[in-house]
């Protein structure tokens, strides 16, 4: 039977711009990250944030794909850089909804092949959802760090990021 194990889970107690968890076992198949998040920036169009791995620090070693729904409209995103989670709510919006963002690391520990995520995101208010993938492609090394970063303002207290490792039957 395949099992769930919460690595660690993170809290803010008062606004932070980022969410970080280092040293995580080598012991699981697959990562799940789940983050519950509100935005401190003031823009009502939604936020967004960066996911990095191992404290990667150039913009240019990750790519993605990522399918945007905005109520009415759909847009795709391809980009190089920092793999994002798109439309996080923000204070700015007219009710300051927690949105839900949830990535699967595949496969994070095998270091013969490079890391990829499949990523989904959505909130309420405002109305949007997004899915999609990336990959890290400058390295086959294994996952040990990562990280949430928001790119416009502060995720707000009260958001959350849980890890999990997932384990094969």
């Amino acid at each position: 039977m395949a099992g769930m194990t919460a690595i660690e889970t993170i809290y803010a107690d008062v606004d932070v711009a980022s969410f970080e968890v280092s040293s995580i076992p080598s012991t699981y198949q697959h990562l799940l990250v789940d983050v519950s998040v509100c935005s401190t920036y003031g823009g009502t169009g939604g936020d967004y944030f960066y996911i990095r791995f191992n404290s990667e620090t150039s913009g240019s070693n990750m790519k993605q794909q990522i399918v945007i729904h905005n109520s009415n409209t759909e847009s795709v995103l391809n980009a190089s850089g920092y793999m994002q989670a798109r439309r996080v709510p923000t204070s700015g919006s007219t009710e300051a909804d927690y949105g839900i963002v949830r990535f699967i690391c595949f496969d994070y520990a095998n270091t013969s092949k490079k890391n990829s995520i499949m990523l989904s995101s959505g909130s309420l208010n405002p109305q949007r959802v997004s899915f999609g993938g990336g990959m890290v492609t400058n390295t086959d090394a294994a996952v040990h760090t990562v990280a949430v970063i928001c790119a416009n303002g502060n995720m707000r207290r009260g958001s959350t990021m849980t890890i999990w490792g997932l384990e094969d039957a």
